[in-house]
């Protein structure tokens, strides 16, 4: 056994040098740390702002300033090493939770969340951010919100606790559910 597991280890270093893939067994490598934001975040979600080569991240980070909640974009430019980032101040209050994903059609960026227990989204578009409640929400009774992106359009779904279900939505001008 000890002999052909030697053997299966020399062919994946071969295949690892033939494709020239640098894997280290023998410990852990060592990984950049890059300051983005110097608040303790309660949630964090990482996304870029387009596909294009070297694209600016997106950290959307919902933390706590010892009395209310915030929500902020965090643009980090490359080359990812800490220096031109901003960061946007999209919302400040006591009920601010359930950061969903970042979600991206083309330039075009959406990121549900609640805010006073209805769903909120974080648009960026045309180089802005501004946020606004998705109208058929605004009963105050969800508690989590997501999204997710298909060759249709954005999808952005929530929890309605008061009638126990998971309601869809999509912006104006998408399919519909």
């Amino acid at each position: 056994p000890i002999g052909d597991t030697m053997k299966i280890l020399k062919k994946y270093y071969l295949l690892m040098l033939i494709f020239g893939i640098n894997i280290t067994i023998a410990g852990p490598s060592k990984w950049s740390s890059i300051p983005v934001f110097n608040q303790s975040p309660l949630e964090i979600k990482l996304g870029t702002y387009n596909d294009n080569a070297n694209s600016d991240l997106l950290t959307m980070i919902l933390w706590n300033d010892g009395s209310m909640n915030r929500l902020n974009a965090v643009r980090v430019p490359h080359p990812y090493d800490g220096s031109n980032i901003t960061s946007t101040a999209l919302e400040n209050t006591a009920t601010l939770f359930s950061l969903g994903d970042i979600c991206r059609m083309g330039d075009d960026i959406i990121v549900p969340y609640i805010k006073n227990f209805n769903v909120e989204v974080a648009v960026f578009t045309m180089n802005n951010w501004f946020t606004t409640t998705i109208p058929e929400t605004n009963l105050n009774n969800f508690d989590s919100a997501d999204c997710a992106v298909s060759q249709d359009g954005v999808f952005v779904s929530g929890h309605d606790f008061d009638e126990s279900e998971i309601e869809g939505f999509t912006p104006p001008n998408s399919p519909k559910f």
